[in-house]
């Protein structure tokens, strides 16, 4: 019976015991440390993956187009691609990558969307100024006019993690394109960044253009609808 008791006693103790131990899960494995006072006392390695997911490429297709540079020259009807990443644009000849273009040679460049099925038309950051400093890169330009609306792509590479307890989540880094939304008026930038903050900027014009989006049921922080926004306030701006 002692023997019995002796034995439960030991159980109860290693349950207890088990349950000081909290388990933590990092990107290099699975530690248990908490309430040992020797500190770890299992790690499980987790293999990083060489693969890095995502593109870095603001059009996943090459795409036919024209290029203005600031010595004056001009490249036509050439395939294109942007490499984010490295700020640089890729021409294309007879299947080979013929230049390599960086972003302070070139003024502008435009190509057609096959997806939107039009022109797009990409601007030198250089010429433009948030708080009297220049950005870098290119915008996109959504709608043109007094006011111009412009749109932003930072490229930012999301490490990969993966939680051993739930089983869930992945090792491969990821590159993901974050898009920013400006206005600009002669050159200077104003970041969109809420719907309060947008009515401000156009000053004795915002009830005239809350109507315009409320009848037309527009959301803002769509760019194709915001720019319809933007189309309009100029127009108010020249009556």
């Amino acid at each position: 019976m002692k023997n019995h008791i002796t034995f439960l006693f030991l159980v109860v103790l290693l349950i207890y015991s088990n349950s000081l131990y909290a388990q933590f899960d990092t990107r290099e494995g699975r530690v248990i440390n908490d309430g040992y006072p020797g500190g770890i006392i299992e790690t499980v390695n987790l293999e990083k993956s060489d693969v890095v997911e995502g593109s870095f490429f603001i059009n996943e297709y090459w795409s036919v187009g024209d290029v203005l540079l600031y010595n004056g020259k001009a490249i036509s009807g050439m395939p294109m691609k942007y490499n984010l990443r490295d700020e640089m644009l890729l021409l294309l000849d007879a299947n080979k990558i013929s230049r390599v273009l960086r972003d302070d040679e070139i003024e502008k460049f435009e190509w057609f969307d096959s997806e939107q099925k039009q022109n797009v038309l990409f601007v030198n950051c250089m010429n433009y100024k948030l708080e009297n400093v220049p950005m870098v890169g290119f915008f996109e330009v959504v709608a043109e006019g007094e006011v111009e609306l412009l749109l932003f792509r930072t490229l930012i590479l999301d490490e990969g993690y993966y939680s051993v307890t739930h089983d869930a989540g992945q090792l491969n880094d990821e590159y993901v394109i974050k898009e920013s939304l400006y206005l600009s008026r002669e050159h200077a930038l104003h970041e969109v960044k809420g719907k309060k903050e947008l009515y401000n900027y156009f000053g004795e014009h915002a009830d005239e253009v809350k109507k315009f989006v409320k009848n037309n049921n527009l959301r803002l922080k769509k760019p194709v609808e915001l720019a319809r926004v933007i189309d309009y306030y100029n127009r108010l701006l020249i009556l």
